[in-house]
């Protein structure tokens, strides 16, 4: 399903229950890059019917990997691709005044009888004489769209507060946590890669709160029988590494993770009876 981003647009972000925005698409790329806008955040704009995750928008995706969106360069001075408009507009040819040869400087009635040869021989209007270059058109269109944005984004930036309230307005309600989990269990099935990275947003959010723990619940069952290793890392997300270890070590076993979880389990546990189990579990 594709999204129906268009240029211009302005995004409003949810983030743990808080609704921000509107936002450009290159500001979120930006926050996405610098680490404010977590995996788990949510995005809605004009045209989509309800909120989903900022990592199924392709640009904001790709910003999660390294990458990121953005237009290219404006051409500069001395490239292939650049010519000044001095270049592209050339002067119309000119050719010099001479008088007739019946002009005399003696005697200034003969001038009427001269007849001087103008600088410019206007045969046509000059209308229907000029004809305006590929690289003037695209300048214009330019020069238009690039007024039209300006005079949006300063709409934004100065806008009374009730207009602004009024845009913001337009977002609808960022969905509950609860809702976040019951919209991403009812999808596991058919889209478990986007269901499954908004459950570990919520458990990475808090895995302490009743969501949270349902969250581990249902991804621990999901990879269980899927990839083991995947429900060790959901525990070990959750702060529960004494649990995990047992995961990185079924049939082919993640000696290293595992190794990795009982050190850290080590740490976290206080049980002394535990720790033992612990211990000798890594013995073993």
């Amino acid at each position: 399903m594709s999204n129906p981003v268009t240029q211009n647009q302005q995004f409003f972000l949810g983030v743990n229950g808080e609704q921000t925005g509107p936002h450009t698409e290159n500001e979120i790329v930006d926050r996405i890059r610098a680490g404010t806008v977590p995996a788990d955040a949510l995005v809605w704009f004009e045209g989509l019917q309800e909120w989903q995750s900022v990592q199924t928008i392709p640009a904001f995706g790709t910003a999660f990997s390294g990458g990121g969106a953005g237009s290219p360069p404006p051409p500069v001075a001395g490239g292939a691709a650049f010519k000044p408009l001095s270049e592209t507009v050339k002067p119309a040819a000119t050719t010099a005044y001479k008088p007739s040869a019946n002009y005399s400087t003696s005697d200034a009635s003969t001038f009427s009888q001269g007849v001087a040869e103008p600088v410019f021989k206007v045969e046509k209007s000059l209308g229907s004489r000029f004809k305006p270059s590929k690289s003037m058109i695209a300048l214009t269109v330019v020069a238009v769209l690039g007024a039209a944005g300006g005079g949006y984004y300063m709409f934004v930036i100065n806008a009374p507060a009730e207009v602004k309230a009024k845009v913001k307005a337009k977002a609808p309600a960022v969905p509950s946590r609860e809702m976040e989990l019951s919209k991403a269990l009812s999808e596991l099935i058919l889209n478990p890669t986007v269901s499954l990275d908004i459950v570990k947003g919520l458990i990475k959010a808090n895995p302490d709160d009743d969501v949270g723990k349902q969250a581990i619940t249902a991804a621990v069952d999901y990879y269980r029988l899927h990839s083991p290793p995947e429900a060790g890392r959901v525990l070990v997300l959750a702060k529960k590494p004494d649990e995990a270890v047992k995961y990185f070590l079924i049939d082919p076993p993640q000696y290293d993770e595992a190794e990795k979880a009982m050190s850290a389990a080590l740490e976290v546990v206080k049980d002394p009876v535990k720790k033992r189990k612990i211990l000798l579990q890594d013995i073993d």
